[in-house]
């Protein structure tokens, strides 16, 4: 009920832009004990067919539906792959969650039937001094008046915007990325390309795009009953939870679908090196390893590999065995992962037998200290 009303409330924001602020608190985002103001990021469900739906029911709505720390989530569009006629269920399904929500639509989500079952397609709002705008970039540019909307919108004095795309705007064919980022209280959220990646720009603005909750299309054999879906830069299926303090300042964390809260990174062994795949990593990151080698400890600091994730490797290994045939009659196991390098990969030479390791993980916005075994 909550999430109906503020989806209809939500319809006339990008005439009133200021009137979410109260539509918000009054309906739902309340205050957590003085806590941070939590928010689930939560890219690309991509639902084609009632199979999927069913997977995304059960996978990651069932997962937000059950948090309890959760204040608001965001899905960044892609909710459907070329399937309006599930965009309905959809939100049915979104209407469940017990916080409020909001959507944008991505390339895949047919326009005008988004705006007829979500009842906008542009809005802003703002909770506890934090604004949110989100923008339909899903055709790779923003029209005039989007532009001169964002402006507006940008021009109102907050602790912190949080301006939300489909698109990443560095890939955009516009030039609304040079527009946006000379804001100074700006981070820009994104998803679309089914991986995670971090990046600081010169201006200091920070974009996060968070990967998709259906991982590569729901493809992969299934564990617990759902698609591995691996992504190709090595991250599951996942999304991220930002918590956002009244001053704007704001840390990060990845949430992997299905596995506990303290896993943040994988690991991997070569025959000379230790790869540290942490998912929701940024490049500029200080990663290090504790570790017992032969008998005593030793400290490794890690650099970033700019290589392919071990896990992937995995992957295009068992599906270059498997053979076309194979990919032809088992489409819905096969994952379609490529050669690309990930931009959350850290590496340390490895040495002799290495038993339980320490990672910690450190920058500016994220850190963990993670047990876990090579």
């Amino acid at each position: 009920m909550v999430n109906n009303i503020i989806s209809l409330a939500l319809t006339f924001l990008l005439c009133l832009p200021c009137a979410a602020a109260g539509i918000a608190r009054s309906r739902g985002v309340e205050q957590r004990s003085g806590k941070p103001l939590r928010v689930a990021l939560v890219g690309d469900p991509q639902v084609d067919n009632a199979g999927e739906l069913d997977f995304a029911r059960r996978s990651v709505i069932k997962e937000l539906a059950g948090r309890k720390d959760i204040d608001l989530a965001v899905f960044l569009g892609d909710i459907v792959n070329d399937a309006p006629g599930l965009l309905t269920p959809m939100k049915q399904s979104l209407d469940s969650l017990p916080f409020p929500y909001c959507c944008i639509p991505g390339n895949h989500d047919d326009p005008d039937v988004f705006r007829s079952v979500f009842g906008y397609r542009d809005t802003s709002f703002a909770v506890r001094g934090i604004r949110f705008v989100l923008i339909d970039n899903s055709s790779g540019t923003l029209s005039a008046e989007q532009k001169r909307n964002l402006s507006g919108y940008l021009g109102i004095k907050s602790a912190r915007t949080v301006l939300c795309t489909h698109i990443p705007l560095k890939f955009c064919r516009d030039s609304s990325f040079e527009t946006v980022t000379l804001q100074n209280d700006l981070l820009l959220v994104s998803a679309h390309l089914h991986r995670v990646f971090r990046e600081t720009y010169q201006s200091g603005n920070e974009e996060i795009s968070v990967g998709a909750s259906c991982g590569s299309w729901w493809r992969g054999p299934l564990r617990d009953g759902i698609p591995y879906a691996l992504m190709n830069c090595g991250a599951p299926r996942g999304y991220f939870i930002a918590d956002f303090r009244r001053n704007g300042n704001y840390s990060l964390s990845y949430k992997a679908i299905g596995l506990p809260d303290r896993e943040q990174a994988s690991l991997a062994r070569t025959a000379d090196s230790i790869f540290v795949n942490v998912w929701g990593g940024s490049p500029d990151a200080k990663v290090s390893l504790r570790a017992l080698a032969g008998g005593r400890t030793i400290k490794r600091r890690c650099s970033l590999s700019h290589s392919v994730a071990p896990e992937v490797m995995e992957v295009i290994r068992t599906n270059s065995a498997a053979g076309a045939q194979w990919r032809k009659t088992h489409r819905d196991e096969f994952i379609p992962l490529r050669k690309i390098s990930s931009s959350h990969l850290w590496s340390c030479p490895a040495e002799g037998e290495i038993g339980n390791v320490v990672i910690r993980y450190r920058d500016r916005r994220m850190k963990f200290k993670q047990h876990d075994k090579v």
